[in-house]
C-alpha cells in the first residue's frame, strides 16, 4: 500500500503525480465508450426516443446526488483513497452487464429500464469516486502548479479520448445497418471499456493516499450544512446552476439530432469530438496559464461569452449543409476548456479543507439537479414545439435551440457578475461542475473533459 501524501516524499509525491496523469488517460477508455456518442448510440440500439434520451440525461445528472455519501462517509472515518478506488472500478464495472442488455430475450420496455436502473447506479458510484477523488487531489497537487498540472493532464488525457472516439465510430459506421451489428459493436468496445477500467484501477492502488483528517468527529451531515449556510458559496452556486440548466436543455439531444434527423453517421459526429478533443488538447495549457495570472473570474468571463453562439451552430445545420457543425467544433476545443477550468479554479478557493469533501458535493448534487431537470425540460418544450405547427425549422429541437441563446445570454450575466470567494484552497472535478460542449453532454461521466477524473 501506497504511503499518504501527507508523509511522502518529495520524490514519492512526484511519482504519484506522474501516476496520476497516467491514470487519467487510462480512465479515458470506459469513459469514452460508455459516454457522449457512444452513450446515445446504445441509447438507439435499445429504442431510445426523445424521452428516454431525456430521462437518460436526467438519470446522469441526478445521480450527481450520489456525491452527497462521500462526505458523510469521510467525517465517519472512512479511507478517502479506498472509496475512490472501489467506487470508481465498481460504478465501471457495471457496464458489462449493460452491454448484455441487447442480446437478452426481454420486452424492450423492460430491457430498457434495467438499463436506466444499472446507469444509476454506476453513474451514482462514479460521482461519489469523483468527490473522494477531488478531495484527495488537493492534497497531492501543490496550489501554486494546478492550473498548469491539470491542463497537462487534461490534455494528456483528450489525446487518448481522441483516437478512441475517431475509432470507435468509424468501427460503428464500418459495421453497417444489419440486424444486431450495432449492438455487436458496442458490446465489443464496451468490453475494451472494461479492461480499461482494470488499468485504472491498478493505477490509483499505486498512488499515495491522503493524509488523515485533522478534524475531530462532528455528526453526521455537520459537512453539508457548511456550504448551505455560506452566503458567498450560495451566490456563486445558483448563478452557476442556472449556467448548467440552460446548456443542459439542449445538450442531451444533440447527437440523436444529429444522427437521426439530420441523417449524419457516427464518423461525422465523431470527427466534430475529434476537432474538439484537438484543440482542447491545444488550448487547455494556455487556459491554465491564463488562470494562474488573471485569475479564475477573469478566464471564465473570456471564455465562457463564444459558447453563446452554439446553439445557433447547431440551428444552421441541415442534411446537405454540414458546415456549422465545425464552427461549433472548433469554438467548442478553445473555449469550453477555459469555461472548464475556471470552474474548477473558482472552487478551488470555496471551502476550508475540513469541510471541502462536504462544499464539492453540495455544489455537484445541485449542478446535477438543474441538470437532470433541464434535460426534461428540454425533451417536454421539443414535444411541445413539434406540436405547434411551426414552419420547418422552428419547431422541435430547431426551437429549443433559438429559445437556449436567450436563455444562455441571461445566465452568462449573472455569472459575469459573480461575486468573489476568497477563500483557500478546494479542487472540484471538472466533469460534474460544468456542463460540456454540444454534442457532448458533459453532466454525467463525459467524454474529454478536463481534469477527467474517476
Amino acid at each position: 500500500m501506497a504511503s499518504g501524501v501527507g508523509r511522502a516524499s518529495p520524490s514519492i509525491r512526484q511519482n504519484g503525480l506522474g501516476l496520476s496523469v497516467a491514470e487519467g488517460c487510462l480512465a479515458m477508455v470506459p469513459s469514452t465508450f460508455t459516454t457522449g456518442v457512444f452513450l446515445t448510440g446504445f441509447a438507439l440500439v435499445l429504442g431510445a426516443d426523445t424521452w428516454a434520451l431525456g430521462v437518460i440525461a436526467a438519470i446522469c445528472a441526478a445521480a450527481q446526488a450520489g456525491q452527497l455519501a462521500a462526505p458523510v462517509l469521510l467525517e465517519r472515518g472512512c479511507d478517502g483513497k479506498a472509496l475512490t478506488v472501489w467506487a470508481a472500478s465498481l460504478g465501471r464495472y457495471l457496464w458489462l452487464p449493460i452491454a448484455a442488455l441487447p442480446f437478452l430475450p426481454l420486452d424492450p420496455a423492460l430491457r430498457l429500464g434495467l438499463f436506466f436502473v444499472l446507469l444509476t447506479l454506476s453513474t451514482a458510484l462514479s460521482q461519489m469516486a469523483g468527490t473522494t477523488w477531488t478531495d484527495w487531489m488537493t492534497d497531492m497537487v501543490p496550489a501554486d502548479i494546478r492550473g498548469r498540472y491539470f491542463g497537462l493532464r487534461s490534455g494528456a488525457a483528450a489525446m487518448i479520448g481522441l483516437a478512441l472516439t475517431a475509432g470507435g465510430t468509424w468501427w460503428l459506421d464500418h459495421v453497417g445497418n444489419a440486424p444486431g451489428a450495432k449492438a455487436e459493436a458496442m458490446a465489443m468496445l464496451l468490453s475494451l471499456a472494461a479492461f480499461g477500467a482494470i488499468a485504472s484501477q491498478l493505477a490509483l492502488m499505486g498512488q499515495p493516499g491522503p493524509p488523515p483528517r485533522t478534524c475531530a468527529r462532528r455528526p453526521a451531515f455537520t459537512a453539508l450544512a457548511a456550504p448551505v449556510r455560506d452566503r458567498r458559496f450560495r451566490g456563486f452556486a445558483l448563478r452557476y446552476w442556472s449556467w448548467t440548466f440552460v446548456v443542459g436543455m439542449t445538450a442531451p439531444f444533440a447527437i440523436a439530432y444529429a444522427l437521426t434527423d439530420l441523417g449524419y453517421s457516427y464518423t461525422l459526429v465523431g470527427l466534430h469530438t475529434t476537432v474538439f478533443v484537438a484543440l482542447s488538447v491545444a488550448s487547455q495549457p494556455y487556459w491554465g496559464r491564463i488562470i494562474d495570472r488573471l485569475g479564475a473570474q477573469a478566464a471564465l468571463r473570456l471564455a465562457i461569452v463564444p459558447i453563446l453562439l452554439h446553439p445557433l451552430y447547431w440551428f444552421a445545420m441541415t442534411p446537405a449543409q454540414t458546415w456549422p457543425i465545425w464552427f461549433d467544433a472548433v469554438s467548442s476545443g478553445l473555449f469550453w476548456p477555459g469555461v472548464q477550468l475556471a470552474s474548477m479554479a473558482l472552487l478551488m478557493e470555496a471551502a476550508p479543507r475540513d469541510d471541502r469533501a462536504g462544499y464539492l458535493a453540495v455544489f455537484s448534487t445541485g449542478n446535477g439537479l438543474a441538470a437532470s431537470l433541464a434535460a426534461l425540460a428540454g425533451a417536454a418544450i421539443i414535444g411541445a414545439l413539434a406540436s405547434l405547427g411551426l414552419p420547418a425549422g422552428l419547431g422541435g429541437y430547431g426551437g429549443l435551440l433559438l429559445l437556449s441563446v436567450v436563455a444562455r445570454a441571461v445566465a452568462i450575466a449573472a455569472l459575469w457578475r459573480l461575486p468573489a470567494i476568497a477563500r483557500p484552497t478546494v479542487t472540484i472535478e471538472t466533469r460534474v461542475a460544468v456542463s460540456g460542449p454540444e454534442p457532448l453532454p458533459a453532466s454525467a461521466d463525459g467524454t474529454a473533459r478536463p481534469a477527467t477524473a474517476p
